[in-house]
């Protein structure tokens, strides 16, 4: 009896042992991150994690034509409420792919392999085997520098001297030392121009430094986002001292083998500045909980941000974006606990062309500047924004996307920057996005600083891009400027005051004493209003002749330049809307007037302008 019940206790206890192993492995396998893809040989899975609503789940890439229907169509199927999936075997080779989500396309949100899909967003990228492409990959730094770094030629792709190297993941850098000169650059794949990379991505434009003395200088090229940058202008954080993570968040993530995840030596959460912008990101499948982070700079607490941890409360599992700024030393998430709720707050949107927080540089810039537009919107409100520039001197058009770069208060801040290679008038708009919702930011048509918010067809900001070879007249870097209104500055020759009827049309000219206030046709309604309700039809009598009269007065103040608003033969008093641009306008004097006039300004010396604008704009 005894040893039955011996026996019966070691059966007992086998299977509580066995219970336990198959428990804790289960358990371990539900704690397991969800990747996507998977590539297993030549066997690749690819994973979405949605929110357990949709319908459908679609895979379109370079593998099938990117079809969504047909004999190429490829579904995902359910593995559980919130997980599709679908396993394909793919020859060796590199792919690019993205999710059709019930109609809507989008990356896949677990995979940080992106490069452009050459519309202005990503695709997903995914490499099976070892494709005989990757192996023989060389970048190339070409341009009038590669003489100097030990080529024979210059602007020669098929160089060994200035070939780059491979840092892992996609980075490239080469460091060479340069005499003092100024340069340009691009780069080029695999020995030829077939694929090549310079300002503004693919194909784009020469990339130009200055060297004041002979300098080292380190180039950088990733080809997953085909970003390019040099030392010149940016620096990357050290690799000893490369952001990473830490925190509660680290174990739940799978990026920590500790229970606590304080611990930076340990941690593989490592932070990348792929874009060269000093913003550097890290991307996980982040479970349902409360967590706190910070970001160390290398594998000691030497240096952490913030100052306090930064705390994260994640309502259910998303897949989240975390990003350290360089500069600002700031850390942020792009989690919106609330996801997309098919609306764009209007109200919120905002950019400020006179303030450099939403523009940068301010005014009129030289072409191949870099300019860098921001627009804020509420926190967590926007899920994906594009900036849209037009250069309306020639016709072409390009949308860039955004990509948000911090909060102030409840304001969260998209950030785009462009570089316009060609001088010419550009518009510029931003489209925010909600999920399917957008809405539209662009010119109030108002002069100021502020636009306005509309659904669609926004009015676009102006931007102004000038000839880099355009230089200031000197005489102009010493001026002293007076700026005259002629009709009201001094009226020389009272003959002249009568010599039109009209203004436009039939409308009369309203002839005003030279004390009275100009007509003010918006208190047309208010007592005692004297006006005909016309817009600059009132004329005082000032002319020529008056301000060639008072020369003597100007130069006693230390005017040596004269601007004036225009003179040209035109209806109103202020002359913009001129319809002769080779006539003064008699009501201003005559030519011999002129002609007498502008002697007189160069007889002492002095310098004068004449405003002659086409086209009246609101908005510089």
């Amino acid at each position: 009896m005894k040893g039955r019940w011996r026996k019966y206790v070691a059966y007992f206890s086998i299977f509580l042992l066995f219970a336990q192993l198959f428990s804790f492995s289960a358990i371990v396998r539900a704690n397991e991150p969800v990747q996507s893809p998977v590539v297993n040989g030549n066997d690749v899975t690819f994973r979405y994690v949605g929110t357990g609503e949709e319908q459908s789940v679609l895979l379109a890439g370079s593998f099938n034509d990117w079809q969504t229907d047909g004999e190429k169509k490829i579904e995902l199927t359910k593995e559980s409420d919130h997980i599709w999936s679908v396993t394909k075997t793919l020859p060796d080779g590199t792919y690019m792919y993205k999710f059709v989500v019930d109609g809507n396309w989008m990356t896949d949100p677990l995979n940080n392999n992106k490069a452009d899909d050459g519309y202005g967003g990503k695709n997903s990228v995914v490499v099976v085997g070892q494709p005989a492409q990757q192996q023989e990959r060389v970048v190339t730094l070409v341009g009038n520098l590669q003489n100097e770094l030990g080529h024979e030629k210059e602007w020669d792709p098929t160089a060994t001297a200035t070939v780059m190297k491979h840092e892992g993941n996609g980075l490239y850098t080469f460091t060479g030392v340069l005499p003092a000169g100024t340069y340009e650059y691009k780069i080029a794949i695999n020995g030829s121009w077939d694929e090549n990379y310079g300002a503004g991505g693919r194909n784009g434009g020469n990339i130009s430094f200055t060297l004041e003395k002979e300098t080292e200088v380190t180039f950088y090229y990733h080809d997953s986002t085909h970003a390019i940058a040099d030392s010149t202008w940016y620096t990357p954080i050290p690799k000893e001292k490369q952001p990473r993570l830490v925190g509660t968040i680290l174990p739940a993530i799978g990026y920590e083998k500790e229970v606590d995840g304080w611990t930076p030596e340990t941690s593989s959460a490592f932070l990348v500045d792929n874009n060269f912008d000093f913003i550097y990101t890290f991307t996980a499948r982040v479970p349902k909980g409360n967590y706190e982070f910070k970001v160390t700079l290398g594998d000691s607490w030497d240096e952490n941000y913030p100052q306090d941890n930064a705390k994260l409360n994640v309502l259910e599992e998303t897949t989240i974006t975390f990003f350290f700024n360089a500069k600002t030393k700031e850390l942020y998430t792009d989690y919106s606990p609330t996801g997309s709720d098919g609306n764009v707050q209007k109200d919120r949107l905002k950019h400020n062309t006179w303030d450099s927080l939403y523009r940068q540089p301010f005014g009129a810039v030289k072409a191949g500047t870099e300019v860098t537009l921001r627009l804020a919107a509420k926190k967590g409100d926007v899920t994906k924004a594009n900036v849209y520039v037009k250069n309306t001197t020639t016709g072409t058009a390009k949308l860039y996307a955004m990509s948000k770069v911090g909060v102030i208060g409840d304001d969260e801040y998209w950030e785009a920057t462009f570089t316009p290679e060609e001088k010419g008038l550009y518009g510029y708009k931003f489209i925010a996005m909600d999920g399917a919702a957008k809405a539209e930011y662009g010119e109030d048509t108002q002069e100021g600083q502020w636009g306005r918010a509309v659904d669609k067809n926004a009015e676009l900001f102006q931007l102004t891009v000038y000839d880099p070879n355009y230089k200031t007249p000197d005489w102009m870097k010493q001026a002293v400027v007076y700026q005259i209104f002629p009709d009201r500055f001094f009226n020389g020759n009272p003959n002249n005051d009568k010599v039109k009827k009209y203004a436009r049309g039939n409308e009369p000219i309203e002839h005003r004493e030279w004390s009275e206030l100009p007509d003010n046709p918006r208190m047309k309604d208010t007592p005692g209003y004297d006006g005909d309700g016309i817009w600059s039809n009132d004329f005082f009598g000032g002319d020529i002749a008056g301000i060639e009269q008072k020369l003597d007065y100007l130069q006693s103040l230390g005017v040596n330049t004269i601007y004036l608003n225009p003179i040209a033969h035109a209806p109103s008093n202020h002359k913009y809307d001129a319809h002769d641009y080779k006539a003064i306008d008699p009501m201003f004097g005559t030519p011999e007037e002129f002609e007498s006039f502008v002697q007189a300004v160069a007889s002492r010396g002095m310098h004068l302008i004449l405003d002659g604008v086409p086209v009246v704009l609101v908005e510089r």
